[in-house]
């Protein structure tokens, strides 16, 4: 896997803190290229997701990341053109004081009200 291009799909409210760079390091090591929307030039926010959605596309592999077991609505989003694009898609989870990637089957609407935290529920492949 380490010469995949992948697109790290995570919650705004963890940009730029201690936890994206620790996320950002484990997945660095791990594959060639991580494009990174939070830190990506050409993915400034332009009021419209389709260049989050290219970029997704356009990778290899899709790794997202939950906020408080969650994920907002532009995650659930980029999941889902993963997904139907028939590329896999991996949920980081903590394993220790590292992180370890499990398989996502599918993500589920859990509350649409919140669409920045707990919009939807990644289902890990059994």
């Amino acid at each position: 896997m380490k010469n995949k291009i992948i697109y790290y799909a995570h919650s705004m409210k963890i940009y730029g803190t201690k936890r994206e760079r620790k996320e950002l390091k484990f997945l660095q090591e791990k594959f060639k290229t991580v494009i990174n929307p939070s830190t990506d030039p050409k993915l400034q926010w332009n009021g419209s997701m389709s260049i989050y959605y290219d970029a997704v596309s356009e990778s290899d592999i899709t790794v997202c990341s939950e906020y408080k077991n969650c994920i907002g609505k532009g995650v659930f989003y980029e999941i889902n053109v993963a997904l139907d694009g028939g590329k896999k898609v991996y949920c980081m989870k903590k394993d220790g004081k590292s992180f370890k990637l499990v398989e996502v089957d599918r993500v589920e609407e859990y509350n649409n009200y919140d669409w920045s935290v707990e919009y939807g529920k990644v289902v890990i492949k059994e």
